[in-house]
């Protein structure tokens, strides 16, 4: 029994060394094949993969976001969308693609980020948004400390709930 245990547990240790930054979404990001959110592996590969922020995204499932609490020495997800300055560097990179969550639900999201890194500003699931379409977004038991369920500068997300 215990050699039956070893190798599935050696296998997704392989795995999560291979896919640090989440796992790539079926789909090509564009307006007729949008990447698929299927699981918590595609989120974290969204919020890893700035260069795919331009780009067209769709939620197919439900996603248990439990175990971000963990993830980031206790700091949780980090934002899709960021907007960063210190005295030595300033970075501004905003989503500024389309993220339709059909409906799906998102729960118990973790994001606590030291507000004084992020300039006072708060964050959620998206850090900075830029004439991005986000839609039909459900956000339930959200973890939240510095955090806004959503997105920042109080920005209206038409059809997109949040409950903590």
């Amino acid at each position: 029994m215990f050699n039956k245990l070893i190798l599935p547990i050696v296998l997704l240790l392989f795995i999560s060394c291979l896919f640090p930054d989440g796992v790539p979404c079926i789909g090509s990001g564009t307006q007729t094949d949008p990447y698929q959110v299927a699981t918590l592996d595609n989120l974290l590969w969204v919020s890893t993969t700035d260069s795919t922020w331009a780009n067209h995204f769709i939620q197919t499932a439900d996603i248990d976001a439990r175990v971000t609490s963990s993830w980031s020495d206790g700091r949780g997800f980090g934002p899709i969308g960021i907007h960063y300055e210190s005295v030595e560097e300033s970075t501004y990179d905003p989503f500024v693609g389309s993220y339709d969550g059909q409906n799906f639900i998102i729960d118990s999201l973790n994001i606590s980020l030291n507000i004084e890194i992020y300039n006072g500003v708060t964050v959620g699931m998206f850090g900075v948004i830029d004439g991005a379409t986000i839609q039909n977004c459900n956000i339930t038991n959200i973890e939240e400390s510095g955090m806004e369920p959503l997105i920042t500068a109080k920005k209206q997300v038409p059809a997109c709930t949040s409950t903590d």
